[in-house]
């Protein structure tokens, strides 16, 4: 496995019960969030899992919280995760994250912010981040932009994690791929 491969992880941000079923396509960015921890596993990419309040908005999805198995978990009560001195330590373990998770003009942008001021490259996988209103969502990945996130959609962060055609691995993961809801 090449440094490339284990430079950068996943952080999924607040795919909570109560929550996850009022974003506009949560669905769809479950499947792909679904995708990308899959692949996360495969390569041995880092995976965090946040969850606000859980005990008020429900723990994280069961498919995702099944599919992240033993990724790092953190509850908190602050927007910004950055703010918990636990998740920070996380964090700051490495120097590139994709970011997935709802909602994306307040959790989201506010971790992804708190990530930028530490210097650490955010990938913002912009089909897997989610809020219950449209405009909500539209404006905050044009702000986490103007900050200095990168923007990527799933299928984007995918193949640039797996490189190469010839990677079995690719050929493991196409048929997920493929099965990926349209934008």
């Amino acid at each position: 496995m090449n440094s490339q491969k284990t430079s950068c992880g996943l952080i999924i941000v607040d795919i909570q019960g109560k929550l996850a079923g009022l974003v506009k396509e949560g669905e769809n960015l479950q499947a792909r969030v679904l995708t990308l921890v899959t692949l996360c596993h495969a390569q041995q990419r880092p995976v965090i899992l946040c969850e606000q309040m859980p005990e008020k908005l429900g723990a994280t999805v069961p498919a995702i919280a099944n599919a992240a198995g033993c990724a790092t978990r953190f509850q908190k009560s602050t927007f910004n995760a950055m703010l918990c001195a636990d998740f920070k330590a996380a964090a700051l373990s490495e120097k590139q994250w994709a970011v997935a998770g709802i909602e994306s003009h307040i959790c989201v942008y506010q971790t992804v912010m708190g990530l930028l001021k530490e210097g650490i490259d955010v990938s913002l996988i912009t089909d897997a981040v989610a809020s219950r209103h449209a405009g909500d969502r539209d404006v905050a990945i044009q702000a986490m932009q103007a900050a200095g996130a990168n923007l990527k959609t799933t299928e984007m962060q995918i193949y640039e994690w797996l490189e190469r055609a010839d990677d079995p691995l690719y050929k493991q993961m196409l048929p997920l791929i493929k099965a990926l809801p349209a934008n």
